[in-house]
């Protein structure tokens, strides 16, 4: 039976710092707590207390709204255990003296000079495999109670009496009493994008849809609260060159995996293994079929489910979809130049584009050679250090950054203004497409994408002629180079066999395409709708990798709604025109 939202608490994820266990004692399970505030307010949640080997650690729930983070777990006598974490600028003690399934006891609040000590009394459970089930919380974002839970899976499938890992969960309830044996899941991009952390998105576009079902968030593992696998790079020139054009600090690779190898194994983070994490959430919280919705990165794992589970996929909404076929970074110069010439194309045949910006090819080429021969610093905004940093912009970089910009629909009007001033030397209008791309690593789980790309892409890459894929393009081939020498360094799993073969399973599959995405080409959309015997591709005009136009998410809500695609129609048919380019005004 699928879950069901109360009404509750706040949850805070606590980032714990775990306490050695004293005595062999299983202080494991749900602590529900209840007590009052200095103002009498209620002051009631939940305290989660895993175990990790001779530690223990966790998490808060509760119904105030402040950043806590666990300090300690541990046991202070023979039936008393000890909970502390940090309340904004104080310090909040549990000290709860268990007797059976109940507790009694105290908390304290200490800030400064100020000590407030209240009783508090509740009930404790253990769970099974010390899973924490659906719990009413708050997260960010969606600004409403939501759930909360958490599923250890094996990080090897293969060996269950190794290393067990914590997968995290965000249930968006639906408004409806009526239960549905079926959910929405909804499969974050990237690879490295953590579902739970842009909740307030899903919960915005999914609204209709929640209106009669659930919609499910799991981090997938490696990102978000799912043993994240981060690998950090402070210099922000090193995070523009990385995620710009693939160039690597020389030994980064290694040093995070080093890194990272002292609580996970990296070979098991890749695609097919967390499509088997979903179908056992998908199992775990009883719901008998789901509907997939995956974007960009988030298709790939959509498509490797349904061919992994036909039988439990209802519905599947590919937005940006990548084909199995398709391999990154190595397709990515040919489509992106693909991109930039069909909007050179159009400035030619609209008289007031072609009249601003007369010959696009040879303004491009113009600042391609200029900052290849002579680099250049420009200033740009960090958000990660908030504040102004100097980048190199080179050949590469600027590449890179022209690509984002392709990817953004709403900048597509500018792109011809964007090259024919750069040619003149002014970078300004590139500038802030740099600052966001800086600050994308805040929320990417680059190691989970190492973990992905590296097993699924570098073989086929380095299989194919580089040079021939992506010659003559305003990239060129150094991207898919720089990430199969980057990948030698890295350890990598092994993919199921034909995980690079068409899905061709007979389950209803909605598939949006934009006309001038530099990344997941249109052509991409078409080859997997050819192989899908059910499925509608839609080739969406003035829209690029994203955003995608209201009249999209209309499309799949009618195609979760039904079941089926017969009867979802074209909301979207009369809506989209073509851009209207910017030029100068006279």
């Amino acid at each position: 039976m699928a879950v069901r939202t109360i009404g509750f608490a706040m949850l805070l994820f606590l980032s714990g710092v775990s306490t050695a266990v004293a005595q062999d004692r299983d202080a494991t399970g749900i602590y529900a707590f209840d007590s009052s505030t200095l103002e009498g307010d209620p002051f009631s949640g939940t305290i989660f207390v895993w175990r990790e080997g001779a530690e223990l650690g966790g998490r808060v729930f509760t119904t105030l709204d402040a950043p806590f983070a666990i300090t300690g777990v541990r046991w202070l006598g023979e039936s008393e255990l000890g909970v502390r974490f940090n309340l904004g600028p104080g310090r909040v003690t549990f000290r709860l003296n268990l007797d059976g399934d109940r507790f009694t006891g105290a908390y304290t609040f200490e800030q400064g000079e100020q000590k407030l000590t209240r009783e508090v009394t509740g009930r404790h459970r253990r769970t099974e495999r010390n899973d924490l089930p659906p719990t009413p919380c708050v997260v960010p974002g969606p600004g409403f109670e939501v759930r909360c839970a958490m599923l250890h899976v094996p990080e090897d499938r293969h060996n269950p009496t190794g290393r067990w890992i914590r997968l995290n969960i965000v249930i968006l309830p639906a408004e409806s009493e009526q239960e549905s044996t079926d959910a929405m899941f909804a499969l974050a991009g990237g690879p490295g994008q953590a579902a739970t952390e842009i909740a307030g998105g899903y919960a915005q576009s999914m609204a209709e849809i929640r209106k009669h079902r659930d919609v499910v968030l799991v981090d997938q593992r490696g990102t978000g609260r799912s043993n994240p696998l981060r690998c950090d790079f402070d210099d922000p020139n090193a995070r523009a060159a990385l995620l710009l054009s693939w160039r690597f600090p020389p030994g980064a690779m290694a040093g995070c995996g080093a890194e990272l190898a002292e609580r996970a194994d990296v070979r098991f983070y890749h695609t097919a293994v967390a499509m088997a994490d979903l179908d056992a959430v998908r199992q775990w919280l009883g719901y008998d079929r789901v509907n997939l919705y995956g974007g960009s990165y988030g298709t790939r794992a959509a498509l490797t489910y349904l061919r992994m589970y036909p039988e439990r996929t209802r519905t599947v909404t590919l937005r940006a979809v990548i084909a199995p076929s398709g391999a990154l970074p190595l397709d990515n110069p040919a489509d992106a130049q693909a991109s930039l010439d069909t909007i050179f194309a159009e400035c030619r045949e609209r008289p007031a584009c072609h009249a601003a910006y007369p010959d696009l090819e040879r303004d491009l080429a113009t600042v391609l050679q200029r900052l290849a021969d002579d680099p250049v610093r420009v200033r740009v905004f960090d958000p990660l250090a908030r504040d102004t940093a100097s980048i190199t912009l080179d050949h590469a970089v600027f590449a890179g950054a022209l690509r984002r910009l392709l990817m953004n629909g709403d900048a597509i009007p500018q792109i011809p203004l964007v090259v024919h001033r750069a040619a003149a030397g002014d970078y300004d209008r590139l500038l802030p497409g740099i600052s966001a791309t800086l600050g994308i690593s805040r929320s990417l789980y680059l190691g989970m994408g190492f973990s992905v790309v590296c097993t699924e892409d570098a073989e086929r890459i380095a299989a194919a002629n580089i040079e021939a894929r992506s010659g003559g393009t305003f990239i060129g081939p150094n991207p898919a180079r720089a990430l199969v020498a980057a990948c030698e360094d890295w350890s990598k799993g092994v993919p199921p066999d034909g995980y690079d073969q068409p899905v061709v399973e007979a389950v209803p599959v909605l598939i949006l395409s934009g006309y001038y995405d530099p990344t997941t080409p249109v052509r991409w959309g078409r080859e997997v709708a050819r192989a899908l015997p059910q499925s509608t591709h839609l080739i969406m005009r003035n829209v690029a990798h994203s955003p995608f136009p209201p009249c999209a998410t209309e499309m799949m809500t009618r195609l979760v709604e039904l079941g089926r695609l017969e009867g979802v129609g074209n909301p979207c048919e009369g809506v989209l025109e073509p851009p209207v380019y910017v030029v100068p005004q006279p």
